[in-house]
Formats: structure tokens, sequence, C-alpha cells
């Protein structure tokens, strides 16, 4: 317990290491136990920030972290800026005051009567140091680490406490990191940062894939497939698109993603796998007699040729 403690989980694999398997079983029992007993030690705003935390696919940059436990939309966070902007706005740059004369009228009255939640407003720093100090998660750089077990018993925790996710479910916790790294993405194409905003577009199709957040995928997907030609990526987006679709219900969502998938197989090379996706798709979008989707669908279909 003393060297959990010391050095944090993600030492945990060094310490349960045995030869025999009983002594093994008996060191992770004592790990499980460890974890759940620290979990009972922090506060509960910790816990929730823990759970929101371990809801990642990998490592999460503060900034990151603390946009996902404010719940703020990238639009809220928007309208906060402007409001903070009209209320300064004396001691504002000439450009600036100019750029928000500039607004439309509806966007300066609801900045103006935006009101954010106190604790989306609230730092995560004192949080995540009571995190820290337990040696529940690690921080490198300016990233957020967790172990596993961690994860898992985090979980088990919010299963029986649920009243501590305030109404949130894994799904929507996914998709708000989805609705994130689109954010990412955005800026980093705008920066000119190729490299680095197909490893962000990456990771939103990921979490939108895993949330089966099938609009915001169907608005996202198609944009960043074909934004790349990366072979890793695409492979990457294909397996996730081939585990979802089986998932999607009939109708747009699943014609919609049927052509992303066959868009990302023709840019990985595969244009006859690509070829049954690409007729499922115009089928079911003709039966709907949806015409601009039908067109689109056999533009895509018809650069094969």
């Amino acid at each position: 317990m003393a060297e959990l403690r010391q050095k944090g989980f993600k030492h945990l694999p060094e310490l349960v290491k045995s030869d025999s398997a009983e002594e093994r079983a008996y060191l992770e029992d004592v790990a499980i136990g460890a974890v759940d007993w620290l979990l009972k030690q922090i506060s509960t705003e910790s816990r929730r920030l823990l759970w929101l935390l371990t809801q990642a696919l990998e490592e999460v940059p503060e900034a990151l972290l603390q946009a996902i436990y404010s719940g703020l939309s990238e639009y809220d966070e928007f309208l906060l800026q402007v409001q903070q902007f009209l209320a300064d706005k004396a001691q504002l740059p000439a450009e600036l005051q100019e750029m928000l004369d500039a607004l439309p009228p509806e966007i300066i009255a609801q900045a103006t009567h935006f009101q954010a939640d106190a604790k989306a407003l609230s730092p995560i720093a004192p949080l995540l140091n009571e995190l820290l100090q337990k040696g529940l998660v690690q921080k490198e750089s300016d990233s957020v680490h967790f172990h596993e077990l961690v994860r898992e018993r985090c979980d088990c925790w919010m299963q029986q406490h649920p009243d501590e996710t305030e109404g949130l479910t894994a799904q929507q916790v996914l998709q708000r990191y989805g609705e994130r790294y689109v954010a990412i993405f955005k800026a980093l194409r705008e920066n000119n940062k190729i490299g680095e905003s197909i490893e962000a577009g990456r990771r939103a199709l990921t979490y939108f894939c895993r949330a089966q957040a099938f609009e915001a995928l169907m608005g996202f997907a198609s944009r960043f497939i074909t934004s790349t030609n990366d072979q890793q990526t695409l492979q990457a987006v294909i397996a996730e698109l081939q585990a979802l679709l089986p998932l999607v219900p009939e109708g747009q969502a699943r014609w919609s993603l049927n052509t992303c998938l066959a868009d990302a197989l023709v840019r990985s090379g595969q244009s006859q796998a690509a070829l049954p996706f690409y007729q499922q798709a115009a089928s079911a979008a003709e039966q709907a007699e949806h015409w601009p989707g039908l067109a689109a669908i056999c533009h895509n279909w018809g650069e094969l040729y």
C-alpha cells in the first residue's frame, strides 16, 4: 500500500509481478482494495473529475480535462468571451471594439444574458492536486495519465453511486471528448499544423464512434476522411466504422456512414472492398428519395472511375 501511494498506480504492473498465480491474485486483490480505499478518501468532486478523466481512451491534456469538466460547449465559451469583452469594452483596442460592434444583435443579446453554472467556471487544479497526492493519477508535462485499474474501480464506484455523475452517461462524456477534439482539429488545420490535426481528427472520430454519436459523426467523418491520406489513420478509421455500422439504425445515418467507410477504403487503396458500401448507401438513399444524399454518394462513387 505504501509503495502504491508513493509511486502511483502506473507502477502497478511491477508490483504484482510474481511467479506464483496465487500470489499474483492476492496482490491484485490488495491493489483493488487500495484503489477502493483511496476512492473513499477523496472528495465527491474529485471522484467526479476522476470519472470524467478515466472515460478517455488515452492521456488527457489538463486544458482539455478542464473543458470536459466544465461541460461548456465551444459556443458557450465564445459567448463568455464576448460577454467579457463587452464588460471591458472601454479598455479594448479600437480594432476589437469595432469587431464587437459588428457582431449581430442576437449574439450580443445571447452573450449579455448568458449565465454559466458556477461549477463550470471552477478551476480543476485543486481537485487534480488531490488525485495526484493520492497517487490515483500521474501528470507528465501537461497531460494527465491513469492506470486501467483506476478506470475499472472508478466505473464500479459510479455504478454504485450514480448520483455522483450528475446525470451524465459514459456515452455523453465520450461525445464531449469528441466535440473537443473536433475543435482542436479545426484550430490545428487553420494554423497549418496538418500532422497534429490528423491525430486530433482521428481521436474525434474514434470518440464519436465509441459514443455512438451518429449525428455528430455524420457531420464530421466525411470531412475528416477526405482530408487525409495517412494510411495508419485510415486503417484505424476503417476499423472503427466497421465495428460501429452494425449498431447504426436504418436511415440517413446508416447510408452516410456506409459512404464514409467506402471513402476511407478507397483512400487506403481498397477500391473493390468499397463498392458494396457505396451500393448499399446509394440504394438506401434512393429508396428514401433523398436526392441530395444520393447525388453525394454517386459523386464519391464516380471518382473510382
